[in-house]
């Protein structure tokens, strides 16, 4: 059980990992919506979202990501909370929220008619009322005579687009281009430079797909006022005192290498 006033957890933008994707709601109110509230405000924090301060607003008195408990529902994100996602899905790119799921990651039975591509089905472009693809037979879910492909991004005029073609383009120093195969219509899986790769003009060194330079994570951690510190604030954690140290190891405090 949670102490105090505590209702749920969840970890910070986490919705990609496979090991801290969750949240833990234990909410017994017999509200349905305010418990919906609980949940929606947990998964604000697996999506990026850290709780309002003063400075954040919403059309109602207090929004979802409120770090107090209150008689009142929130029914809204604030000017914050859709500010931290849209720099959680620009910063961090999380690549589960942007690429297409496998098949075999959908639970429910295939359906022809609901938009997924699924097992036994070569395209799915809605119902017949809904389609609009020439390329896929919205009865069958078959492609047409004469298709090759239906959907994906080296899929063009129900052909595969030539070797070569650009189906992913450049989005930051750390990314690379994607190439069409010509042998399938959904573009290579996304591709990044090698870690340790200059990037942001020499201020940072690539790693995971993001250039983490000093400053942007200072920003990420304390919020947007924060900078660097000084070069005098690093040569203090070489002394290897309690207060200024890198890992603490046996109850050593072991100094940071010069680098």
């Amino acid at each position: 059980d949670f102490e105090g006033t505590t209702i749920g957890l969840a970890f910070l933008k986490s919705i990609c990992s496979d090991l801290y994707s969750a949240g833990i709601i234990q909410d017994h109110n017999r509200n349905e919506i305010a418990v919906a509230a609980t949940i929606a405000h947990e998964m604000g924090h697996n999506l990026g979202m850290s709780h309002d301060t003063e400075a954040c607003s919403c059309s109602d008195d207090i929004c979802i990501m409120t770090d107090t408990v209150s008689s009142m529902i929130p029914k809204e994100f604030s000017s914050c909370s859709l500010q931290s996602f849209e720099k959680f899905m620009l910063a961090d790119m999380p690549k589960c929220l942007t690429n297409v799921p496998e098949l075999s990651s959908i639970i429910a039975p295939p359906s022809c008619g609901n938009g997924f591509v699924e097992k036994g089905e070569e395209c799915d472009c809605g119902t017949p009322e809904e389609c609009t693809n020439e390329c896929c037979d919205p009865e069958s879910c078959t492609l047409t005579s004469g298709a090759a492909c239906a959907h994906g991004d080296c899929c063009e005029n129900c052909q595969y687009k030539k070797s070569g073609s650009v189906c992913r383009a450049v989005k930051h120093d750390c990314d690379l281009a994607e190439m069409c195969t010509g042998r399938s219509s959904s573009c290579p899986e996304d591709r990044f430079r090698v870690n340790g790769h200059p990037c942001n003009f020499g201020e940072g060194y690539c790693y995971m797909g993001t250039c983490p330079t000093r400053d942007s994570q200072c920003k990420a951690a304390f919020g947007p006022q924060a900078t660097d510190g000084a070069a005098s604030c690093y040569r203090m954690n070489e002394r290897g005192a309690y207060f200024g140290y890198c890992r603490k190891e046996q109850g050593t405090h072991l100094p940071c290498k010069r680098k």
